[in-house]
């Protein structure tokens, strides 16, 4: 289980929110600005609140009032970037092993020749991410995060890159993969109502900074699409 509760300020913006998060695919949806990638970054550690708590499995990440402030590399969580953010210079091999590092050879070789099995890229361990498809590269992103066996995954609209006639299909098989092979918290941040009905579970509506709505996909789809211009009622961003 996730629990947040945090707080941060920028001049022109804030962020105020609290949720908790069970086993499945969590949606963070609404509008770009909304807070939703900020969101991510302070679970991961990669940005600080200003006030609040962060806790995981019952081992919190952050706590202000107590100064805890774990490090990212320690809080046994997995980010997925927007765009991948694989190593251009590595393989698709050394790209997998890249978070195994200091671990026995035996060991990283194992894990990583098990993971090209599982995202079925057996034979291009030797290529680099300039050589990949979309959703290869998309495969490569999602195995080595879950490499280092996170009790959290946070993806960060990892979609968005890819062209609209792969994209279905990538998400298909992105969600039979997670199936078969992970089962802790998941936050899938998204603009995009199709994704979140297709891949999640619950979905948590965000606006300016703050949390609208939290609920079962249906329920909280459902009054997001009430809220869609009666000018546009196809749209299915918000």
């Amino acid at each position: 289980m996730l629990r947040v509760n945090i707080k941060k300020t920028f001049p022109e913006f804030e962020l105020d929110i609290a949720f908790e998060a069970g086993p499945g695919i969590t949606g963070i949806l609404g509008p770009s600005g909304s807070g939703k990638s900020l969101t991510l970054e302070c679970i991961a550690g990669i940005d600080k609140p200003d006030e609040g708590k962060i806790e995981l499995n019952g081992r919190i990440l952050f706590d202000k009032e107590k100064h805890m402030d774990i490090k990212t590399r320690h809080r046994h969580t997995g980010y997925m970037f927007q765009h991948y953010a694989l190593f251009p210079h590595l393989t698709v091999k050394q790209n997998l092993a890249f978070g195994l590092k200091g671990r026995p050879k035996k060991e990283i070789e194992e894990k990583t020749a098990a993971f090209l099995k599982k995202i079925k890229m057996e034979g291009f361990e030797n290529r680099y991410p300039a050589e990949l498809s979309g959703g290869q590269k998309q495969r490569v992103a999602l195995a080595r995060t879950l490499i280092t066996e996170p009790s959290c995954l946070l993806l960060d609209e990892p979609f968005s890159a890819l062209d609209p006639d792969t994209k279905e299909l990538v998400m298909e098989e992105f969600l039979s993969f997670l199936h078969d092979h992970f089962h802790g918290v998941v936050l899938l941040v998204t603009h995009n109502m199709a994704e979140a009905d297709l891949l999640c579970d619950n979905v948590i509506l965000y606006r300016n900074g703050k949390v609208l709505q939290q609920d079962p996909k249906k329920e909280v789809l459902k009054h997001a699409v009430a809220r869609q211009d009666a000018r546009n009622p196809a749209a299915i961003r918000i």
